[in-house]
């Protein structure tokens, strides 16, 4: 990042995370991290694991349960 920053110092850097029940109450820390790199944004995308979207079937066809 300090590198990114050296060559184009006005250059908006976004983070995204995927968001899922095996990280979500782990929010706090990635936000943390976020900060430590000095990203200007991060936007969070929720995965939809219960949809057939991208070929999805059986097992991982079921349903997001955040626990």
């Amino acid at each position: 990042m300090a590198r990114l920053r050296a060559l184009a110092p006005r250059l908006p850097v976004s983070a995204r995370c995927t968001v899922h029940r095996l990280n979500f109450r782990d929010l706090p820390r990635i936000i943390e991290h976020a900060r430590a790199m000095a990203v200007d944004s991060i936007s969070f995308l929720a995965a939809d694991v219960g949809s057939s979207a991208f070929g999805r079937t059986g097992a991982m066809a079921r349903p997001l349960a955040l626990d």
